[in-house]
């Protein structure tokens, strides 16, 4: 999700953000806070006629806001400047100290860092007015907050710094929201895997909620539904997704899943709603994923003949599982330059075939029966196993 740009935060530190995709998070520019002496060293002209400009009240909510259903933290403040106070949101590359602005930061922190609003003026004038520094960015889904100072530049080149709790307005809120969430998988979201046909297959990882600061914390007795994505096939013609089953967090927020897959998937999905944490932590919703699953078709051999007489041929019976009645079997030999396909037949609609194995001399020589897979499974080739000529 892409959250609209607002009017508003433009970090002076970095800020990480946690998402699955759904956080409420948002960055714009990232700049450095100004030094203590650098700040002491900032141009500031003196006004020929008048007084500096000035910050005469301020507010910010009273209530907590909660940001999944309002991205605006509204702060107010009623500015004065004879020459007039300079406002806009300026882009990245300006010198954004040469604008009207407030710092956010963690209530308690000490320091200048934090994250920078422009404002807006939302009635009088710039000389005598009220600015809006809205739409508050949420860099962080839920905490305490402070806004530590106001950046007050004038158009006669003034620039004053004022600390709202120094002038005894309350410049604290709190905002809640929803963390990111995440989960590791295994396998692994880029790795494919390979599992005989009729056996059972198992994904599993841990569900956890992520801070900004990048610490996870397990999310137990969460719901997990597991779907697949089939390939693109005449029976599947549009690459169907279908629900395998469901499974829930334990207390250390590790799930896991079986099943038997019955044919090749593109993709194995885990997806968990929206909720919230006995400890009371919102948490977004998500998903995670592993690489293709590979179902490979399984070859029984029931009749192999130990020896045959050279120059004559033998049957070499078996089955394939699942049933491909109709698709090409063969039987290969191994020779001085690789293996070499010396019979071929139609797998039956019983699923049955019948190979023919002609040791062209005497002697011991290596076979193996080898099917090709179909978009629904992949194929396999036997282990090899010998003939002898006599």
């Amino acid at each position: 999700m892409h959250p609209k740009r607002w009017n508003c935060a433009r970090p002076a530190r970095t800020a990480t953000t946690v998402s699955a995709g759904m956080a409420l998070a948002v960055a714009a520019a990232v700049v450095s806070a100004p030094s203590a002496a650098a700040l002491a060293a900032l141009p500031v002209a003196t006004a020929a006629v008048g007084t500096p400009p000035d910050l005469t009240s301020f507010s910010v909510p009273a209530e907590t806001v909660d940001c999944e259903t309002s991205t605006e933290v509204q702060i107010f403040a009623h500015l004065i400047d004879d020459a007039g106070i300079v406002g806009g949101d300026p882009d990245p590359d300006a010198d954004l100290d040469a604008y009207t602005h407030v710092i956010v930061n963690d209530a308690g922190t000490a320091g200048d860092g934090g994250y920078i609003l422009f404002g807006t003026l939302v009635s009088g004038t710039t000389t005598d007015g009220t600015w809006r520094f809205g739409g508050f960015c949420l860099f962080k889904p839920a905490g305490a907050w402070q806004v530590t100072r106001v950046h007050l530049v004038s158009r006669d080149g003034d620039r004053t710094d004022i600390s709202p709790a120094s002038r005894g307005f309350d410049a604290t809120f709190t905002t809640v929201g929803r963390f990111g969430a995440f989960t590791s998988m295994v396998p692994a979201s880029d790795v494919d895997t390979t599992v005989p046909y009729g056996r059972p297959k198992t994904i599993k990882g841990v569900l956890s909620w992520y801070d900004t600061g990048g610490a996870s914390t397990p999310i137990p007795g969460a719901l997990l539904r597991v779907w697949e994505k089939v390939p693109v096939t005449p029976t599947f013609p549009d690459g169907d997704e279908r629900l395998l089953g469901t499974t829930t967090t334990g207390r250390d927020g590790s799930w896991s899943f079986t099943w038997t897959p019955p044919h090749n998937s593109f993709r194995t999905y885990v997806v968990w709603d929206k909720g919230t944490t006995p400890a009371g932590i919102r948490y977004s919703d998500g998903l995670g994923w592993t690489q293709r699953t590979n179902v490979q078709v399984r070859i029984g051999l029931s009749s192999v003949p130990r020896t045959v007489p050279a120059g004559t041929v033998a049957p070499v019976q078996g089955n394939v599982v699942p049933n491909k009645a109709g698709s090409p079997i063969y039987l290969q030999r191994l020779t001085p330059t690789g293996w070499k396909t010396v019979s071929t037949a139609t797998i039956r609609s019983d699923s049955t075939f019948t190979l023919l194995a002609q040791p062209p001399v005497k002697g011991a020589f290596r076979y193996r029966v080898y099917t090709a897979g179909d978009a629904m499974h992949t194929g396999r080739t036997t282990a090899p196993f010998t003939i002898t000529g006599t």
